[in-house]
């Protein structure tokens, strides 16, 4: 998502579309391995959020909505930063 707002920053086009759809990918990969039916308020609360910033990373790429981005990314680093510190502090297997 930076890249894209990086590149609606230069006016370069393609390469804001390459960002948003590389997002959107992410985004949409997350959303689909969310277990709604067992994974109670988190789970519908992520799928709300995904879906949320899903559109608003849409408006950025249809109406150039560069605060939509920023929103975006105000919005995931906490969960970003969350799953990071979770998975660097994980006990490292054996292989």
């Amino acid at each position: 998502m930076r890249t894209a707002a990086e590149a609606m920053g230069r006016h370069d086009l393609a390469a804001k579309r390459d960002a948003i759809s590389r997002a959107l990918a992410i985004i949409s990969e997350l959303q689909s391995t969310l277990n709604l039916d067992a994974g109670g308020d988190i789970a519908t609360s992520l799928d709300a959020l995904y879906t949320y910033v899903n559109g608003r990373l849409l408006d950025a790429n249809i109406k150039g909505e560069l605060d939509a981005v920023h929103e975006s990314v105000r919005l995931l680093t906490p969960l970003r930063d969350a799953w990071a510190q979770i998975a660097a502090s994980a006990p490292q297997s054996s292989r």
